[in-house]
């Protein structure tokens, strides 16, 4: 504003002009918020990580997506170690089958790795 005030009456106003870059840490300060929020579990926790001051419905769109994102994140994570268990279980079935022996050669640690691989559980081994 007052750049365009001195060129309009004559003086080099733009010299005085200059490019307000976005820092990075103000992001990160709204994301601190945001997580503060997601895991503020009362009013008064609310109170004291908005310093008093409003909330805005922006804060409540981002927090509950925040926590459903955590909840898919840790579903997938719980998938994901499923998975693997049961590609290791696989593998050490198709071991067991490998070997070529008869069911009466095979000793109780090849049988319950079988059974394994077929999804029977342990407790009805």
């Amino acid at each position: 504003m007052s750049c365009h005030f001195l060129s309009r009456n004559g003086y080099d106003g733009l010299a005085l002009q200059v490019e307000i870059k976005k820092s990075k840490q103000s992001t990160d300060i709204k994301n601190n918020r945001i997580n503060f929020f997601a895991e503020a579990k009362s009013h008064g926790q609310l109170f004291h990580d908005t310093c008093g001051s409003h909330l805005t419905s922006d804060n409540f769109f981002k927090e509950l997506e925040m926590t459903v994102l955590a909840k898919q994140g840790r579903r997938l994570e719980d998938d994901k170690k499923r998975r693997l268990q049961l590609e290791k279980n696989e593998a050490e079935g198709k071991e067991v089958l490998a070997m070529n022996n008869l069911m009466e050669q095979l000793n109780a640690t090849d049988l319950e790795k079988l059974l394994l691989w077929h999804n029977v559980p342990k407790k009805e081994l």
